[in-house]
């Protein structure tokens, strides 16, 4: 449907008309929550960096490298002990939740728990009883660290479970609150408080993160307890039925697996790199895939909303409104997402010189990486779709293959062509993954992600792409920056006339103006 001209009345009324039928509904939970969990992951990985800085400044180089390297290993425990479990529960909370199951719903939470909670004390355990032989590898302090760490594990995995299952309830806020926002800020003002009570201790900014946990813990605790009812929960933990568990650990373990290769195979370009070449070339190709991150950022805001509409509707056979839903995800996915790979395209080597001039010389391993990334925002959520309306077992293999593709490349061309050869591996294990999800979820499901709206963002960015190259050929500036900035510029104001051109979706309007009176005052007095 084509979006009216300005003054327009009867598209305003239309809008009101849909927002209160099923799909309107959908569309403004979509829009309610995408607003709040980007607002959420953009101020939080703000706050992040604000944060090492600070803790660089008070404690020293030295004690940010514990920090981040506890950091990173807390990050690989807490994976081992959720094992996909954070999944499950919103797979099944909001499946129970749609269905009226409040029972079924607690008895999947305290099963969810009570396995997460057992596998993270054991680890905690282990590692604790391996403190003899890790201090002969590490400093004593450091060994005393990781041991307090690890005895955090299973407040961290309860924490993360609590929100998830929130989640699943459509409350992002909360997920937003507890795990993007108050871990920066917590981990800072206790650093903050340790530093002037004890000055810059080694051991301050991993005492700070322990104070966050605790804080985390009783802001989850809290939050849970206005959807939940923990004295429910407490009394199921010995009343759950093994078929339920059984249930559970069935969808959860797989997708946990498919995490845990997703991760391997995002870093182990770095490792092969690290096996073949010298360090300084590790150094370019890892700026390059830093920035072809930021789409990663972009899915993941989509991702969260998304994943708590799709049990019900499975279940029930909506296909139809599967199919409706993954279609505005990957449209909206599209909107934001070509812009983002044409950038990457025209201003490539300008973007990497934020890291150094030296950086620009990884300007093709970026625009191969930006290939692979384009296949991710093109299947949209296909693959999100198929795992959490039941398959997650395809979900994981469709990760196996795309682990066995990038080694397959990558051993063959790593040594021969370097960070070249490494950006064509996670290029093509990311369409292989994508390409298997699309065609299983048609077969299995029966629907895709694609329509008539699809292609018009794919063909706005084609021909304001095709524009801007057009010009910067026979027109530029003295500083090459100067002629980029502006070239990008060029595209963006073609890009968006073109989109006005075509014409916007009925639920593309309808969601804008949600976000719109969400975030925009004057747009909410308007309305």
């Amino acid at each position: 449907m084509r979006m009216g001209r300005s003054g327009q009345p009867a598209g305003s009324a239309s809008i009101q008309e849909q927002s209160g039928s099923p799909a309107g509904q959908e569309i403004s939970y979509l829009a309610e929550g995408l607003g709040v969990n980007f607002a959420g992951t953009v101020l939080g990985r703000g706050l992040r960096f604000l944060l090492n800085a600070v803790l660089a400044r008070l404690f020293g180089v030295q004690a940010l490298g514990i920090y981040s390297l506890l950091m990173a290993v807390a990050a690989v425990m807490s994976k081992l002990s959720l094992m996909g479990l954070e999944l499950g529960l919103v797979r099944y909370v909001s499946l129970h939740h749609k269905s009226g199951r409040h029972r079924d719903l607690h008895q999947t939470i305290s099963a969810g728990v009570l396995i997460s909670l057992l596998i993270s004390s054991i680890v905690a355990v282990v590692i604790c009883l391996a403190g003899p032989t890790v201090a002969s590898t590490i400093t004593e302090t450091e060994a005393g660290l990781l041991r307090l760490v690890a005895l955090s594990l299973p407040f961290t995995s309860l924490i993360i479970l609590l929100t998830s299952a929130l989640t699943a309830m459509g409350q992002v806020k909360y997920k937003v609150i507890v795990l993007d926002l108050s871990e920066p800020l917590v981990t800072l003002a206790a650093a903050t408080v340790v530093y002037l009570v004890a000055g810059p201790v080694i051991a301050g900014p991993a005492a700070a993160y322990l104070s966050w946990v605790i804080v985390a813990t009783v802001l989850a605790a809290v939050f849970f307890s206005r959807s939940f009812s923990i004295g429910q929960c407490l009394q199921n933990v010995t009343r759950v039925p093994r078929w339920r568990v059984r249930e559970l650990v069935r969808f959860s373990v797989p997708m946990g697996l498919s995490g845990g290769i997703n991760i391997v195979v995002q870093r182990l370009d770095l490792l092969l790199l690290g096996f073949y070449l010298p360090v300084p070339e590790v150094g370019l190709y890892s700026a390059a895939a830093q920035l072809s991150l930021l789409f990663s950022v972009l899915l993941q805001g989509f991702r969260t909303v998304y994943m708590p509409m799709v049990p019900a509707l499975g279940v029930r056979g909506d296909f139809e409104g599967l199919r409706r839903n993954l279609s505005l995800v990957t449209r909206w996915i599209l909107l934001l997402g070509v812009p983002l790979v044409v950038l990457f395209f025209l201003s490539g080597s300008l973007l990497l010189t934020i890291f150094g001039s030296e950086f620009a010389a990884a300007n093709v391993s970026l625009a191969i990486l930006t290939v692979g990334q384009a296949f991710n925002i093109g299947a949209g959520l296909s693959g999100v779709t198929l795992a959490m309306a039941g398959h997650s077992r395809l979900h994981l293999l469709d990760n196996v293959l795309a682990l066995v593709c990038f080694l397959a490349i990558g051993l063959f061309l790593i040594p021969r062509l370097g960070i070249v050869g490494a950006a064509i591996a996670q290029a093509s294990s990311r369409a292989v993954f994508n390409l298997l999800a699309v065609l299983q979820l048609y077969r299995r499901l029966h629907i895709h992600p694609y329509e008539w709206a699809t292609a018009k963002p794919l063909l706005a960015g084609v021909l304001a792409a095709l524009t801007a190259w057009l010009v910067g050929t026979w027109w530029h500036l003295a500083d090459a920056a100067a002629t980029t900035v502006l070239l990008d510029a060029l595209f963006g104001i073609v890009y968006i006339a073109l989109l006005y051109m075509m014409g916007f979706e009925q639920g593309d309007r309808q969601m804008a103006a949600v976000l719109m009176r969400r975030f925009l005052p004057a747009a909410r007095k308007v309305h």
